[in-house]
């Protein structure tokens, strides 16, 4: 009679005993007690072991490699999952849908973070703008700090402080300066909080600048040698204005710049703005023909 070699545990059975699917899918050990003398043994206890640390083990690692040994003979066949197959299909379309999901949070943070950071260096900025005021006349007297925070009080009367923060608006980017006016209380002085900061100089967009538009306006003068005249105004484009942001070090050439010509006894406010205002002059003798431009 033929005997069947256990490839777990080496122990030889006739191969009549053979009936794997009678067998329970457990590891279990099994206790014997004596009948008495002659009569034979029988079975006292059986318990598993499923998953203990001793036994387990090494049937496991045994089972695994006989497995592979069996496909690898090709008694065992693993079916290929190839991209037609539907559960792999949704699988694949699942996780898919997760990286772009995880794309889509790590692009919004990072959106997020680049905003915090913008808005905390312009907050630094504009401390910086008005710390630097503090030297100029009267200007202290007119940085007040109440229980909704501190804020620059404009005076009626033109003091350096107002003529500080006309020339500083005329050089920020839109961002900075925006931040800016929301620490300057226009009740005193309406009128040049209105005209001389929020929406001074004239500035033209980005599309007025691309299609050229036609923003002049005509109007009459006195030249410099007191004849009468017509002046063009038209908008200044500067591309610091487009959005971008400055660096501190370029805050601080622009403040430096601005402190000087303040205290520069020739410096001319006048002209200052009639520079910014009317970039673009053509003087013609006023005839009758072009007295009403």
């Amino acid at each position: 009679m033929s005997h069947l070699i256990c490839p777990l545990c080496g122990k030889n059975a006739p191969l009549s005993t053979l009936d794997p699917e009678k067998q329970p899918l457990d590891i279990r050990i099994v206790s014997f007690r004596g009948l008495g003398r002659g009569k034979g043994f029988a079975v006292s206890e059986e318990v598993s072991i499923m998953g203990d640390d001793e036994y387990t083990p090494p049937i496991a690692k045994r089972i695994d490699k006989l497995f592979k040994f069996l496909v690898e003979k090709g008694v065992i066949n693993v079916p290929i999952i190839t991209p037609n197959d539907e559960l792999y299909s949704i699988q694949i379309n699942d996780l898919k849908r997760q990286i772009s999901e995880k794309n889509h949070k790590i692009h919004n943070l990072s959106n997020e973070l680049d905003k915090v950071k913008e808005e905390f260096e312009i907050d630094k900025q504009v401390s910086y703008i008005i710390r630097e005021s503090l030297d100029l006349e009267n200007a202290r007297s007119q940085i007040i700090a109440d229980k909704e925070g501190w804020y620059i009080d404009l005076s009626p009367n033109p003091s350096e402080l107002e003529l500080y923060l006309f020339l500083i608006m005329t050089e920020l980017p839109s961002n900075l300066k925006e931040q800016l006016l929301r620490y300057v209380k226009r009740d005193r002085h309406p009128s040049f909080y209105d005209t001389m900061l929020k929406s001074f100089p004239r500035r033209q967009s980005i599309p007025e600048r691309i299609l050229d538009f036609d923003n002049e306006t005509a109007f009459e003068a006195v030249d410099e040698f007191g004849r009468q005249c017509v002046r063009i105004l038209k908008p200044v484009y500067h591309p610091e204005y487009a959005g971008k942001s400055i660096s501190i070090e370029e805050l601080k050439r622009i403040v430096t710049k601005v402190k000087d010509r303040i205290r520069d006894p020739e410096y001319n406010i006048t002209k200052e703005v009639f520079d910014l205002l009317y970039p673009l002059r053509l003087k013609l003798p006023l005839t009758r023909e072009n007295s009403n431009p």
